[in-house]
């Protein structure tokens, strides 16, 4: 499989998972602002399932750069990467700052016994939260781009 292959079944997938998100509209339209609150900021399903569109068309549009060139842009191929792993992963993103929102809950206990200490695990969960998300990205991204370059 040559690396012109590779994309084009990059791209299959891609369009097939955008066209999977517009089937499940109706399903979204039905959740209405189901979320929750991060930072004292309501995330909502609805913003996810608009932020994954928005980065998997992004990254078809950036593959789609690269497809119209005669000599195959590596810029335009790393950025759709970058943009199709993070909506790919949008919704684990989701999950993770649910997920941190639950522990920090657990931990509402210390903000009666000491505020400061309860602040430090609020920032820590924070930081833990934006590496995680960042190296799942740089993680599926790197392994995108490449069996972009071995095939």
């Amino acid at each position: 499989m040559d690396i012109r292959e590779f994309s084009m079944n990059k791209v299959g997938f891609a369009l097939t998972l955008l066209g999977m998100f517009f089937a499940l509209y109706p399903i979204i339209q039905d959740i209405d602002d189901a979320g929750f609150l991060f930072f004292n900021t309501f995330l909502s399903i609805r913003l996810f399932y608009y932020l994954t569109l928005s980065l998997i068309g992004t990254g078809i549009y950036f593959y789609g750069l690269d497809f119209i060139s005669p000599n195959s842009f590596r810029f335009a191929r790393k950025v759709g990467d970058i943009f199709f792993a993070t909506g790919f992963l949008a919704p684990d993103i989701l999950f993770i700052l649910w997920l941190s929102t639950r522990a920090i809950a657990l931990l509402k206990f210390l903000e009666t016994r000491s505020p400061v200490l309860y602040l430090v695990f609020y920032i820590f969960g924070a930081i833990i939260d934006l590496a995680a998300i960042v190296l799942l990205v740089r993680f599926i991204a790197r392994r995108l781009h490449r069996k972009d370059i071995r095939d």
